[in-house]
């Protein structure tokens, strides 16, 4: 395959703007990452990755709605984007739009069944709309997939106590009080 002098010199300054734009946005200058991306995204509008940063600079900048539009052109070019599902769920329950969310965890769940993290996302918007028996086994399953997933036993011990399950969520609780105290000892190391 051969590439012309101006193509090569376009996925030159292309991979340029892309690693400035994921250099500001690990220093939390999201408008400027945006801008960065926003350049990347001139020369080469078909890559979903680009799509899918400037998205997530976009939601880390509460601009929800420009980080849905992206998040749908990065799916649209890229369908099994499972974390494309998962970012465009997050903007959406921002939004308060909570069926589309529990949609869009349930598709990242559908691509990638061992996604703890798509599992947990599902359960906490469950846990908002008083599902607490479907948020419970939401919990459960991010736990199986990961067993040191703190966040994922304090959710579920506050699901717990909602239906009475005092017993079990205090269980929970002392097990993510446990998990908590031994990430904290590692750090200290």
């Amino acid at each position: 395959m051969v590439i012309s002098l101006m193509q090569f010199f376009n996925c030159i300054a292309q991979l340029d703007f892309y690693s400035r734009g994921l250099a500001k946005a690990k220093q939390k200058d999201y408008k400027s990452a945006i801008i960065e991306y926003d350049k990347a995204l001139e020369l080469y509008p078909d890559k979903p990755e680009l799509y899918f940063s400037r998205a997530i600079a976009e939601y880390n900048s509460l601009e929800n709605v420009g980080a849905i539009l992206d998040y749908n052109k990065a799916i649209a070019l890229n369908n099994s984007y499972f974390e494309a599902y998962i970012g465009r769920g997050n903007a959406k329950a921002n939004m308060k739009n909570f069926e589309g969310a529990i949609d869009d965890y349930s598709k990242a769940i559908e691509l990638n069944p061992k996604s703890a993290e798509a599992y947990f996302y599902r359960g906490n918007i469950k846990n908002l709309q008083k599902d607490y028996k479907s948020a419970i086994f939401d919990f459960t399953k991010a736990i199986e997939l990961n067993p040191q997933f703190t966040e994922a036993y304090t959710n579920r011990a506050n699901a717990k106590y909602s239906i009475f399950d005092n017993i079990g969520a205090s269980a929970d609780w002392n097990k993510a009080s446990r998990l908590l105290s031994n990430q904290i000892n590692e750090e200290i190391k």
